[in-house]
This record gives C-alpha cells, sequence and structure tokens, in this order.
C-alpha cells in the first residue's frame, strides 16, 4: 500500500503551535513482507543545493507517540552503489531535530546525491510494522562559514 501525503495544521497537532505540517502516513507493513520498510523518499530539486557550500542540514519531525520511533536517515550517491546510513537514532515524543553535519569534509562533497530516505525502523528486515504517521515541519540548511 502507498504512504499517503497531506499539508495539516501545526495548531491541529501540537497545541499552541503555529504553521504546517506535512503528514505522512506511513502504511503499515507485514512480516511476510521480507524487503518491506517504512520510508519518506527525498527526491526534490533540493538535494541540488546539498554541496561543498554546506556544512550541515537539519531536518525537523514531530512525533506524537509515547514510544520512541526507530529513525535512520540513508542516503543515494549517484556514483555509488550502496545506500549510505548517515544518521540512527530514535524520534521521541514532541519536536525532534536530526541534524546532519560535517557535509563538507565527506568524500563525496562535490558529488550529488540521488535521493534521500527517513527510514522509520530499526533496519530489521521482516519484522512487523504497524501503521504510523509522522509530521515533518522543516527542513534548514547551514552554508560553510565563509573566510575573511
Amino acid at each position: 500500500t502507498e504512504n499517503g501525503v497531506s499539508v495539516v495544521n501545526a495548531s491541529d497537532i501540537v497545541s499552541g503551535m503555529s504553521g504546517q505540517f506535512v503528514e505522512f502516513s506511513l502504511a503499515a507493513v507485514n512480516s511476510y513482507d521480507s524487503y518491506g520498510y517504512q520510508y519518506i523518499r527525498l527526491t526534490d530539486d533540493l538535494l541540488k543545493d546539498i554541496n561543498a557550500q554546506l556544512s550541515k542540514v537539519s531536518f525537523s519531525f514531530y512525533w506524537g507517540e509515547e514510544d520512541d520511533l526507530p529513525f535512520r536517515l540513508c542516503v543515494k550517491y549517484k556514483d555509488g552503489r550502496t545506500i549510505v546510513e548517515e544518521h540512527k537514532g530514535n524520534l521521541r515524543y514532541g519536536i525532534n531535530d536530526i541534524v546532519w553535519d560535517n557535509l563538507d569534509t565527506k568524500a563525496w562533497k562535490n558529488g550529488e546525491i540521488e535521493y534521500i530516505e527517513f527510514c522509520f525502523d530499526d533496519k530489521n528486515i521482516g519484522t512487523e510494522l504497524p501503521a504510523r504517521k509522522v509530521y515533518f515541519e522543516s527542513l534548514s540548511l547551514y552554508k560553510v562559514a565563509e573566510d575573511n
């Protein structure tokens, strides 16, 4: 089944919060689906700006459940055959800022990114996953400081 994407008012999700969230309704994964996992894939034009001029990228999510949600930030580079896990952790209840830093020190800094995946699992393929709603708040790009 396909994941659903919609825009919702942040105040409908978090009392007193302004602005909007992008709501991702992630479909359940059956245990017999050996390659099933929950993810959001970014292939947008914004990825062309992730290059040697950036020092870090910050992604902000809201998670509304009490139990932590396993989270992995995975990247597929155009010159590589595999997906690289750049960050692993958990989304906790509330707003979560995922910071992907040291971009300017990576060997691929002049390369291009094919896509980024936000994976909501602990990499145990074949694990049954319930349907979930995850809210994306914002993306921030930080440039390397200019030398004076």
